[in-house]
């Protein structure tokens, strides 16, 4: 397995789970700034460390290296045996409610400071591309489902996906949800800081990925 496919994968893993990176580390026992650059692909784990991050994760370390299949060549399954998709994307979509519960609890008590507010900004550089990647298969397989079904052509752009199955789509209320309390995160970092959130540039991503979902379900 690549570098790069073993960060994706536990970035994945991570994202699932709704952990930090500090939080990961407490439960992995893998300090966080070797698990950001393994997720980056910028180190390659010793054994042992892959050992830690499995067992702290609750996949086998052989889940880890195994490479992904591609689409285009994942065995197909008929009829009523294959998997219903809301339950394909249940853990995705229950670790972004987890995440999204942690960080709405402690921004409505107001337990928060700049060094955590700098963690999820680090967060949020790994997540954004994990939840975009994980809303958009989760919209090409309904089409792929639609187009077995009916015959109908099947989709490919995101404008087309996301307006034809975007209602359909299990993951769609909590990747908006996950927008939502990143922006109300990182407006509060912003003026922490002493800076106008509007020019914050992780306020602006954000804003303009909320924007780019809106303009796709018009």
């Amino acid at each position: 397995m690549t570098q790069t496919s073993l960060g994706h994968k536990l970035r994945v893993l991570r994202a699932e789970r709704g952990l930090t990176l500090r939080e990961a580390a407490s439960r992995t026992g893998v300090a966080k700034e070797t698990i950001s650059d393994i997720e980056r692909g910028t180190r390659h784990p010793h054994d042992v460390t892959l050992s830690k991050l499995a067992k702290g994760y609750g996949v086998p370390v052989e889940g880890l290296l195994e490479e992904p299949v591609p689409l285009a060549e994942a065995p197909e399954e008929a009829g009523p045996a294959r998997k219903p998709l809301a339950r394909l994307y249940d853990g995705a979509r229950k670790g972004i409610e987890t995440f999204c519960d942690h960080w709405e609890h402690l921004l409505e008590v107001g337990d928060l400071n700049r060094q955590s507010l700098e963690e999820l900004r680090i967060g949020i550089d790994s997540f954004n591309p994990v939840v975009d990647a994980l809303a958009a298969a989760e919209l090409r397989e309904l089409s792929r489902r639609h187009h077995e079904v009916t015959g109908e052509p099947l989709e490919y752009g995101p404008l087309a996906l996301h307006r034809k199955f975007g209602k359909e789509a299990s993951l769609a209320p909590a990747v908006d949800r996950y927008i939502g309390v990143c922006l109300k995160a990182m407006r509060a970092r912003a003026r922490e800081a002493g800076a106008d959130p509007k020019q914050d540039a992780v306020v602006v991503t954000l804003e303009e990925f909320q924007k780019a979902r809106h303009s796709r379900a018009s």
